[in-house]
C-alpha cells in the first residue's frame, strides 16, 4: 500500500475559491451585458423614444461562487421597462437570454478558466 499525502491543499483550495469569486463576479457582469445587448438590439416592442433600448443594461452582481449562489441582473432601466417586459407579447429580457445562452455560458466558462489559471 502507498500512502500519499498532499500538503498545502487547504490553502490551494482557498486560493482557487477566492479567484473564482473574483473572476465569476466579473464574468457574470459580462454575461449580463451580453444579454442586455441582445435585448436592446432585438426586441418585440415598438421603439418610440429609444430610452428603453439605451437603458437595457447589465445591473448588479449578487452573491459569491464560494457561497454556491451568484446572480447578475439585466435591467430595462426605465419607469416602464418592467411593465413592458411583463406583457407576454412584448417580453424582451428572457427571450434575449435564450437567444444568447450559448454566449453567456461561454463567457462564464472563460471566467472559470481564468480563475483556474490564477
Amino acid at each position: 500500500m502507498i500512502d500519499v499525502r498532499v500538503t498545502g491543499l487547504t490553502e490551494s483550495i482557498a486560493s482557487l475559491m477566492a479567484a473564482l469569486d473574483g473572476e465569476l463576479a466579473d464574468g457574470m457582469h459580462r454575461a449580463a451585458a451580453v444579454v442586455a445587448e441582445e435585448a436592446s438590439s432585438s426586441h418585440p416592442y415598438t421603439n418610440r423614444t429609444g430610452d428603453l433600448e439605451q437603458r437595457t443594461v447589465a445591473g448588479s452582481v449578487s452573491g459569491r461562487a464560494s457561497d454556491r449562489e451568484i446572480t447578475a441582473e439585466v435591467l430595462g432601466d426605465t419607469e416602464y421597462g418592467e411593465y413592458v417586459d411583463r406583457k407576454p407579447p412584448f417580453a424582451f429580457l428572457e427571450p434575449a437570454y435564450q437567444r444568447a445562452e450559448a454566449q453567456v455560458e461561454a463567457t462564464i466558462e472563460q471566467a472559470m478558466q481564468r480563475a483556474a489559471d490564477r
